[in-house]
């Protein structure tokens, strides 16, 4: 009876009593390995696992839970710290994390604040040694949709960086000095890559994707490129504003927009003058290309409110109403005292001078006539009536005063006063000779008269 009772599965005491021997035994045997100085208790040859019998690390915790190492600092004064790490390698990590899910949103290292100014992640780096690589925090992210560093601040800032730093940097940043520093570390990245990304989801007005501010006379915003090809800055959507001088070309700008070079204005684009809000008037510079080999630069200078009010096209010296050239909008030109244009005349300039010959017979053979053009919109035409020649009959007598565009006959009557001269010349050469000729039929009868007149007498 007793052999076959002690056979059974022992009873729930026996059991305990079984367990407790061993957590004593085991107990004991942990507590052998750790040595105790006053109030303090240290571990130094060994590693200790929390949720692994077969640790790894000098302290190895694994758990499945919400948070493997929960620390927490009750300390309501003075400088605090939750973590605090220190390494001295100098290519060591003071915090060093790692999220290793496949999906969802994780973080290497998550920090909070809750306080007024406090910080969720701060990091601090004091290499004294200037040409070694020094980091407060080190992000590095493996993944396409990754971040090194995730920023989030619900009323303020999500990365604070700060440097009190007053070495020289350099312009490409090979030894920056930075508060934050983002690199984008592949001479091949993918499509829209960049070092430094700010987004601003809100809709409110004056969001900020990317702020920069300078207290002195540097740069708010820096941007440089070495290949032309790329863009220093590149601004798109929505309108872009500039305070102050702004200088292309130029490091120190004179004027509100002081440009040091060419200026390209693409077809069909304009600038424009003055406000929309001063009158319903266009005023702007547009150049088109109505052909392949044809470019207009046309000057509108306004709308003609339908052809009641004439606009103008004025050319001052230092804006002296007297001196000044107007084209009107009407097709209409003034130009101080009219006159024909100057045109270079000296003769010290010219060569081969021949005087003009039947200038008169040939300006006789012209003939004046009135007309409408059948379409006033064409070059050089316009509404009503008008006076002038017909360009085939000009071409038999002055071919020089005849072109041709676009298949259409033109005139420009060019030494037309010099023809002018001349026929007055002709005229008053024949006009002396018939003179000339009536005073001596004039002094043939005088003579005669005379002669009678005497015969008279005598008889």
């Amino acid at each position: 009876m007793m052999n076959r009772a002690c056979s059974k599965t022992p009873s729930r005491s026996l059991r305990n009593l079984t367990l407790a021997i061993g957590a004593v035994v085991t107990s004991t045997a942990a507590s052998a390995q750790w040595t105790t100085i006053g109030s303090r208790i240290y571990y130094d040859s060994g590693y200790v696992g929390v949720g692994t019998p077969n640790p790894l690390y000098p302290l190895d915790v694994r758990s499945e839970r919400s948070r493997s190492l929960s620390l927490t600092n009750n300390r309501a004064t003075g400088t605090v710290y939750g973590t605090y790490s220190v390494v001295k390698s100098v290519n060591g990590r003071g915090l060093y994390g790692l999220a290793n899910n496949v999906n969802g949103n994780g973080y290497g290292v998550f920090g909070v604040s809750n306080g007024r100014k406090g910080r969720g992640v701060y990091g601090f780096a004091n290499n004294s040694t200037a040409n070694l690589a020094s980091y407060g925090v080190y992000g590095r992210t493996l993944s396409s949709n990754g971040a090194g560093v995730f920023g989030e601040g619900n009323d303020g800032v999500g990365v604070w960086g700060t440097t009190t730093s007053t070495a020289n940097g350099s312009q490409t940043g090979a030894n920056s000095v930075a508060g934050v520093r983002g690199i984008v570390d592949r001479t091949a990245p993918g499509t829209w890559s960049a070092g430094v990304w700010g987004i601003n989801n809100g809709t409110a007005d004056r969001g900020v994707g990317v702020a920069g501010y300078h207290a002195g006379s540097g740069f708010g915003v820096y941007g440089q490129v070495a290949d032309n090809a790329g863009w220093a800055g590149y601004f798109m959507g929505g309108r872009n504003y500039f305070e102050g001088e702004v200088g292309i070309g130029t490091s120190e700008p004179a004027h509100m927009l002081d440009v040091e070079g060419d200026i390209k204005i693409r077809s069909e684009d304009r600038i424009y003058f003055g406000d929309p809000n001063e009158n319903t008037d266009p005023i702007y510079l547009e150049r088109s290309n109505p052909g392949s080999n044809d470019t207009y630069l046309d000057v509108v200078i306004g709308n003609d409110n339908g052809g009641s009010q004439t606009d103008w096209f004025r050319i001052t010296a230092d804006n002296d109403d007297s001196l000044a050239l107007w084209f009107g909008s009407d097709g209409t030109a003034w130009k101080p005292g009219g006159g024909a244009w100057a045109a270079t005349s000296d003769r010290r300039l010219k060569r081969d001078i021949q005087p003009l010959e039947g200038s008169l017979d040939r300006l006789l053979q012209l003939r004046g006539t009135t007309f409408y053009y059948k379409d006033p919109s064409m070059r050089g035409a316009g509404p009503g009536q008008w006076t002038g020649f017909i360009a085939q009959e000009v071409e038999s007598v002055f071919p020089e005063w005849v072109s041709e565009y676009d298949g259409y006959k033109s005139l420009s009557i060019h030494g037309f006063e010099a023809h002018t001269v001349e026929a007055l010349r002709t005229l008053r050469e024949e006009k002396d000779a018939q003179i000339k000729a009536l005073q001596a039929q004039n002094d043939e009868l005088l003579e005669r008269l005379e002669r009678l007149e005497a015969m008279m007498l005598e008889r």
